[in-house]
């Protein structure tokens, strides 16, 4: 969690070079060589020489922008960040972060340095700065839908909230974060030295000294290995506060010089003000309280926070104690309180600001499983009424099908009963006596016949012409012409030798019905007999009955027979075979 924006921005640097810019030093050097100069050098001189990374990272940055090269203006200004937060110089850090988060446009970018601003003020121990960042983290997340930087926000705002209260429950998460860091292969424990800090940090704090030192040797040691002066320092000033704590003092003294050392080759006045702290500690522990008070004047003219001002006024209280000038003492004894006081009001102020946030997360997160709770019971209400609804339209749907299949039956009952007690005369005006199971029919009639009928009226047609005509459709009808697929008004016309307008008026004048109702009344009368009776015809498909009947495909020949029926063509065979 420490610092770990810095090292994410070095590792994105390492990862996007061959995409970076870079300035022309000679007019000889190529530009694939320029780039892989200021990688180089960025690399080099990040965590080591800082002063001359920052001229690097402002070559690259220029660069980038005459390119108009947005990612890597983006890694050029959090790069120069990295570097001088390396220095000491907040003021510049969180200007390069500020310029970052301005140009960025992406949200998982905002975020990100938004965050990385909240790691230093929480460092620093400004946990107001820091909660407050974080909350714009948080609610920035929301708005798009962000559920890992969510995470991460409410994680952190629970690791300031332990800090401030000085909680052991902070220690796990550090050992997790050290462990998962540990089992990575080599190459990829980019966040180990972060991890362990922390951990060895936590360690102090709770007076866990001999586990503090031994993490803290460990992060000496990895130091200098890399050489990375900057958490050379960090290391070297942890092991002399913990060296100080267990009172091993000569080790401590020697600790704090080699601290000092580092904090002066990074050119960083922080570091080197707080090495002193931990040597004016020291000198007041043997007995040298002028030395002690020399160092701490010195480190007053520097700006500090009201928690290290509480350390340094505390400090010097007790140096002048110690050379019995009370007066003074208790003097900054008093500005002790002070600072301390201020301290003390904002971190209750920032832990309440903590608890109301988690609180409104609370509530929201109760909010939405009622939502949730809400959503699903009435889902499942919907899909229950649906369900009584499509059940009892399937209900209805089966009554109404079985009382209109019982009304079928009885009418080809009575059909079939006709044809076998009537003898059918030919030279009736109608083409049978038998009553047709269904006289009048749903099906429109066809745009041929329509067109036929607006002439019906100007024909005048003499009796034996339509005796005739009756004749030769009544002998089509035995030999079940109407089954064809050719059979369509022309051509019925053309068989018979007469025209369109003759027919169509015989058959609308004489038979009471249009000439498709009237071949579909056949069709439909013929097929659902031969259903009835035929189990090989019940095997076919609708298709294949269809075109048994004289139909073209299966969707108009199942039209036709609910039109006459009622009832689908599937609906009749399976009740036909029940019964059967």
């Amino acid at each position: 969690m420490f610092l770990l924006k810095k090292n994410l921005l070095f590792f994105s640097l390492f990862f996007s070079f061959l995409f970076s810019c870079s300035q022309k030093k000679e007019s000889t050097t190529t530009t694939q060589e320029i780039k892989i100069n200021y990688y180089d050098s960025i690399k080099k001189y990040i965590y080591t020489n800082p002063v001359e990374g920052i001229v690097y990272s402002k070559g690259f940055l220029e660069e980038s922008k005459k390119e108009d090269n947005l990612p890597n203006v983006l890694l050029a200004l959090g790069t120069l960040a990295v570097e001088y937060e390396v220095r000491g110089m907040l003021d510049s850090t969180i200007y390069y972060y500020d310029i970052r988060k301005e140009t960025s446009k992406n949200p998982q970018d905002i975020i990100d340095n938004s965050h990385s601003v909240a790691v230093i003020y929480a460092n620093q121990s400004d946990y107001s700065k820091a909660v407050a960042l974080q909350i714009e983290c948080l609610e920035l997340s929301k708005k798009h839908d962000l559920e890992e930087g969510k995470e991460r926000a409410l994680k952190y705002l629970r690791f300031i909230k332990n800090k401030i209260n000085v909680s052991e429950e902070i220690i796990p998460f550090f050992i997790d974060a050290y462990n998962i860091e540990s089992e990575k292969p080599e190459e990829r424990r980019y966040n180990l030295r972060y991890a362990r800090l922390d951990l060895a940090k936590s360690y102090l704090v709770h007076n866990k000294l001999n586990k503090a030192l031994l993490y803290a040797e460990e992060g000496v040691k990895e130091s200098k290995q890399t050489k990375n002066l900057e958490f050379l320092y960090y290391y070297q000033h942890l092991r002399s506060k913990v060296l100080f704590e267990m009172e091993k003092i000569d080790l401590a003294e020697a600790s704090s010089l080699k601290t000092l050392e580092t904090a002066k080759l990074l050119n960083n006045n922080e570091f080197i003000n707080e090495a002193n702290y931990i040597r004016a500690l020291i000198y007041l522990k043997t007995g040298k309280p002028e030395a002690s008070l020399n160092l701490l004047e010195n480190n007053l003219n520097y700006k500090h926070s009201p928690e290290q001002l509480y350390n340094y006024y505390q400090l010097i209280a007790n140096s002048y104690e110690a050379i019995g000038n009370m007066s003074l003492s208790n003097s900054f004894n008093q500005k002790s309180i002070k600072e301390k006081e201020k301290v003390s009001q904002k971190n209750l102020e920032t832990l309440d600001t903590i608890h109301d946030i988690f609180i409104n997360e609370q509530k929201e997160a109760t909010y939405k499983q009622k939502e949730n709770k809400s959503f699903w019971v009435i889902s499942c209400l919907i899909f229950i009424v649906l369900c009584v609804l499509i059940v009892f339209k399937l209900k209805l749907n089966q009554k109404q099908n079985q009382s209109r299949f019982d009304d079928l039956m009885l009418k080809l009952k009575d059909y079939e009963k006709q044809v076998k007690t009537t003898k059918i005369k030919k030279d009736t005006l109608k083409t049978s006596n038998v009553k047709p199971i269904i006289e009048e029919s749903k099906v429109a009639t066809t745009e041929e016949e329509s067109k036929t009928n607006l002439e019906d009226n100007s024909y005048i047609i003499d009796d034996e012409k339509v005796e005739e005509i009756l004749s030769k459709i009544n002998k089509l009808e035995e030999k079940k012409y109407y089954l064809r697929q050719d059979c369509t008004l022309h051509n019925m016309a053309k068989k018979l030798k007469t025209n369109t307008s003759y027919l169509s008026k015989i058959i609308n004048t004489h038979l009471d019905k249009s000439f498709s109702t009237y071949i579909n009344e056949l069709r439909i009368n013929y097929v659902a007999i031969e259903l009835k009776n035929n189990k090989r015809l019940r095997s076919y498909s609708i298709k294949g009955v269809a075109e048994e009947v004289g139909y073209k495909n299966g969707d108009s020949f199942a039209r036709a027979f609910k039109a006459f029926t009622g009832i689908t063509p599937s609906v009749y065979i399976k009740k036909i075979n029940e019964l059967k």
